[in-house]
């Protein structure tokens, strides 16, 4: 019987057939999704390699994405929940995680023989105890905190590092002593963000960023209170070029005809950056 298997009823021993051609490459062109599509490892490992060298793995039997040949790392599998977070090593094998990332700034600040219930704000960097020592800047707490641009120079923290950063809270330490009678103050610390004009010479009005408070101290000659807050919202971003100014005032629910106190904050301010 003459011909072959390969002709008469139509079979194909090898080879092509139809559309299929033999294919080792994921493609032979570049591809195009026709719609959403789910691939389901299941319990098993997804690896795309050079060679010998893993590059990525999606590993089913924990649900992660591994990244590296010789000294992988697993990506997170949640978000950092907040904004900020940065991912970095959680261990010394594989792990990664969202962990709270920034910088802190701290800042000191005290009165001796307070007398006003302005806003107080540090001395001027001339002086050896500088951003410690506080004056009455003559500034209400009802009025907007406008401060002369010499003043905002010398009593403010310049932005480090010429970059944009968020305000992420507020921490501080306070005693209030020599309290006249039974009259017991709050404590109210704020920082003011001001944003100066190169070359600009008129009056800088500041913003409040964050504001943290302590209710009455009483005469806490030996104790120590705490307030934190969280900042969020436009306030709290700062530009690249901004000053911030830590400032504090008491808070009476009916203020003394005298005041005369000695106040003492040591706190810090938590940022991430932004640029």
């Amino acid at each position: 019987m003459g011909g072959g298997i390969n002709k008469g009823f139509g079979f194909n021993t090898g080879g092509a057939s139809g559309d299929h051609t033999v294919n080792t490459n994921v493609s032979n062109a570049d591809l195009t999704l026709d719609g959403a599509h789910t691939t389901d490892v299941g319990a098993n490992t997804l690896t795309f390699d050079s060679g010998a060298t893993n590059i990525v793995q999606v590993v089913g039997s924990d649900d992660t994405l591994q990244v590296g040949g010789a000294n992988p790392y697993k990506l997170p599998t949640a978000s950092g929940l907040s904004v900020g977070n940065c991912i970095q090593s959680s261990n010394a094998t594989t792990g990664t995680a969202f962990r709270q990332n920034g910088f802190t700034i701290p800042f000191r600040m005290y009165a001796d023989g307070l007398n006003s219930t302005n806003w107080w704000y540090p001395e001027p960097m001339t002086n050896n105890k500088a951003l410690a020592l506080t004056s009455d800047s003559a500034i209400g707490f009802e009025s907007i905190p406008l401060v002369t641009t010499p003043n905002v120079l010398r009593r403010s923290i310049a932005m480090p590092g010429g970059k944009g950063a968020q305000i992420r809270e507020i921490t501080f330490w306070a005693s209030c002593v020599d309290v006249p009678g039974i009259t017991i103050p709050g404590i109210k610390v704020e920082i003011w963000r001001f944003s100066p004009v190169n070359g600009g010479s008129s009056d800088l009005a500041g913003t409040a960023s964050v504001s943290a408070e302590i209710g009455a101290t009483g005469d806490s000659n030996s104790r120590l209170f705490r307030a934190t807050a969280e900042a969020g919202g436009a306030a709290s971003i700062i530009g690249q070029y901004d000053f911030i100014m830590p400032v504090f005032r008491l808070v009476f629910e009916e203020a003394p005809e005298e005041l005369d106190f000695d106040v003492y904050i040591n706190g810090s301010i938590s940022l991430f950056y932004t640029s």
